[in-house]
């Protein structure tokens, strides 16, 4: 499935083999956004926590859908299209028609939550969540790797039966891999694909596979289900299902030959070569001839919505910066209080200042590993460029530097006596809360850095030290600035 959705790794390891197109457009066509005609759901439900069920849906719709229900090849100059199309939007019609599809509708209020910070919705829930929104994206073709792990069998066939239901009404093509399902699962599927070390040994009707593979030699047991009997013929538990004992099991590429010889096998390879009309054709390249469906100006206001909403809902965040906050500053400030006229402590002040914000910042980056995924799923499947997931994170961050600025800066400020010069005026109150600000806001976003660039948090702590200790010694405090070169120092100052 990863090959059909092209999200199969390729390196000196990994190589592939073959072509796969959809109505005559290759995978590789560099005309065409591939993964803006096929959608691909893992085994791992990739989502945000602090979002309900809704607007997880409605984010997805947001962003491959342009925020409109319009296709490119809709008549919109028809008064009655173009007014049934307004009315869609209006009334949320997909996200609210998947959700009802899928049962959602009475928990679309709900966080999708996880197992650590917040409840939410139930596992089998959550799974429909994750293949519901890739519902909501409107691609034509829609692959579902494992979607059962985890799940128990009445879940499965649950969701199985929704996506089958939701899929007939919306037209999408629906390829799904499950790990040993129940029969009475298997019996909702129209078709069946049996693959065995990359060779396809079956392909056709649910109905077809006990008779075909009845007249190759073998028999289903009496107390035996079919899905199960299927996944045990290829293997060497094969042999025992044989009719005649003596006769040999066939081995996987002999199951292969045996296929391609039939009228089925043929009559595909026939489609396969057939010119695919053009008519078929244009409405599939309209969708896959844009990458992202929204203005670079929607695309990050809708990121930005999101993380700023995202911040705005972990309060046990926001409460413990506070705190951090209230207590570093009231700290600081007694130690150093009313210091403002000795220059030497002036100095250790704003060392201390500047390395207790960079270590608060550090503190924000072992959370980010954990929409790392999800990020990488919603790269994957064009909700989003790249860059305007970096300015809404960045931008999301400015809240909490607001919080430092305000408490931490304004207590620091009074506490110490920066003001005690006659000559001291109201500007320098709000200079001194503006470099707090920006001292907040850019170590934050240079930290971030590492959980882009590393592969786990306890890699990323390590990098965050190694700065922050390069970043004081050559930043001027801990040593001389005329004992440091130019170079290194002009380093740890502005990285400080």
């Amino acid at each position: 499935l990863k090959y059909v959705a092209d999200t199969l790794r390729i390196d000196k390891d990994h190589v592939r083999e073959g072509s796969v197109s959809l109505n005559g457009i290759p995978s590789d066509d560099p005309a065409t956004y591939w993964s803006s005609l096929v959608a691909f759901i893992d085994q791992i439900d990739r989502l945000h926590p602090y979002l309900t069920v809704k607007e997880t849906l409605d984010f997805a719709w947001q962003c491959r859908s342009g925020g409109t229900h319009a296709k490119p090849y809709f008549d919109m100059d028809d008064a009655d299209v173009k007014e049934a199309v307004e009315k869609m939007d209006k009334d949320d019609w997909l996200v609210n028609a998947v959700m009802e599809g899928f049962g959602l509708a009475r928990v679309k209020d709900t966080f999708v939550g996880d197992n650590t910070s917040v409840r939410g919705v139930s596992g089998g829930e959550k799974k429909r969540v994750t293949v519901a929104e890739m519902f909501c994206v409107e691609t034509p073709v829609i692959c579902c790797d494992e979607i059962s792990t985890g799940l128990d069998a009445a879940t499965t066939y649950d969701i199985v039966k929704l996506m089958s239901m939701v899929g007939k009404v919306n037209g999408k093509i629906r390829l799904v891999s499950l790990l040993q399902p129940p029969p009475e699962t298997v019996a909702l599927f129209d078709e069946l694909i049996l693959v065995d070390h990359g060779r396809v040994i079956y392909s056709g009707a649910l109905d077809g596979f006990v008779p075909y593979f009845e007249s190759l030699g073998y028999f289903l047991p009496d107390n035996m289900d079919g899905a199960d009997w299927l996944q045990s013929l290829p293997t060497h538990e094969g042999k025992s299902y044989l009719k005649d004992k003596n006769a040999k099991h066939l081995t996987s590429e002999e199951f292969k030959e045996k296929f391609d010889a039939t009228q089925q096998a043929k009559q595909v390879r026939r489609e396969l070569e057939e010119t695919v009309p053009e008519e078929n054709r244009v409405p599939l390249l309209d969708i896959a001839s844009s990458h992202f469906q929204n203005s670079w100006r929607r695309s990050m206001k809708l990121l930005i919505d999101r993380e700023i909403l995202l911040w705005w809902r972990d309060k046990y965040q926001i409460k413990a910066r506070i705190m951090q906050d209230l207590i570093m500053g009231i700290i600081c400030g007694t130690v150093f209080w009313q210091q403002g006229d000795n220059p030497q402590s002036i100095m250790g002040l704003l060392f201390q200042n500047l390395f207790f914000v960079a270590m608060g910042s550090m503190i924000k980056v072992p959370a980010q590993f954990g929409t790392r995924s999800i990020y990488y799923k919603q790269q994957d499947g064009n909700f989003f460029p790249t860059w305007s997931y970096l300015v809404g994170r960045s931008i999301a961050g400015i809240p909490t530097a607001i919080t430092d600025m305000v408490l931490f800066g304004t207590i620091i400020y009074w506490f110490v006596g920066l003001a005690f010069n006659d000559g001291a005026s109201i500007g320098n109150f709000f200079i001194f809360l503006l470099l707090v600000f920006v001292t907040s806001l850019s170590t934050g976003l240079v930290f971030s850095i590492f959980s882009s660039l590393v592969k786990d948090k306890p890699t990323s702590q390590a990098c965050m030290t190694v700065t922050i200790v390069i970043l004081v010694l050559f930043s001027g405090f801990t040593v001389q600035p005329n004992l440091i070169p130019k170079s290194i120092f002009s380093l740890g100052f502005f990285g400080l």
